[in-house]
């Protein structure tokens, strides 16, 4: 018998001759290191299987179950839980680490194509009829001088921040002719302001300031007293 695999050159070499010789190749010499590798690697395999199979077993009787790991490590759980052979991990894709749920965008409001076309129609009537009381043109648009959430400190310096902004916006020429003077004196006033009745005493006294052609009829007719 040839050890590594070799055939014999004998004439007679031939099945059920008596001077024939059996090819034996590694895998099947359980002295080959290729044969013992595999014959622990079937033996790891049947102890997982023998492991996982008594585990559900004695999945309705609540007991801890040995489970083998693939490396050979040997482990107890609860047979209530779900036994998952993991490996590692990391490098799978878990859902929501790329970071896009932090931005969210409404495709309904930013995207004009999302809205179908009786959406559309409801969305110009609705921009045609508030185009008499609103103004819904960029020129138009308030915006916040600073942000929105926060401590109450940078609530009222937002709130400062803006008003003086909502008076620079507006041309000297709608305001009254004295505002000029008094313009510095209510900057300082806003400066101060920290309480609501505050903050209504100054816009009270910008929108004296402002000239009634700027407004539309609909703040005059809806006006009532304020006293």
């Amino acid at each position: 018998e040839k050890s590594n695999g070799e055939r014999s050159d004998s004439p007679s070499a031939g099945k059920g001759a008596p001077g024939s010789t059996r090819m034996l190749t590694r895998l099947r010499n359980p002295d080959s290191k290729l044969c013992q590798m595999k014959n622990q690697q079937n033996q790891q395999n049947q102890q997982v299987a023998a492991a996982t199979h008594e585990a559900n077993k004695s999945n309705k009787e609540c007991k801890e179950v040995p489970v083998v790991s693939p490396q050979g490590e040997v482990s107890r759980m609860n047979a209530k839980k779900e036994i998952v052979l993991k490996g590692n991990m990391n490098n799978y894709f878990k859902l929501g680490q790329e970071g896009k749920y932090r931005v969210y965008h409404n495709q309904y409001a930013t995207n004009s194509f999302a809205l179908n076309k009786h959406q559309h129609r409801e969305d110009h009537d609705k921009r045609r009829h508030l185009s008499h009381k609103f103004c819904l043109t960029a020129a138009g648009e308030f915006k916040w001088n600073g942000s929105v959430h926060g401590s109450r400190v940078l609530t009222i310096s937002t709130l400062r921040l803006t008003i003086i902004q909502l008076e620079n916006n507006i041309p000297a020429s709608f305001l009254h002719p004295n505002w000029a003077s008094h313009r510095s004196n209510w900057i300082k006033a806003v400066q101060m302001c920290s309480k609501p009745r505050e903050f209504a005493l100054a816009l009270a006294i910008l929108e004296c300031a402002i000239k009634p052609v700027v407004m539309l009829p609909i703040w005059r007719e809806s006006l009532g007293h304020t006293r």
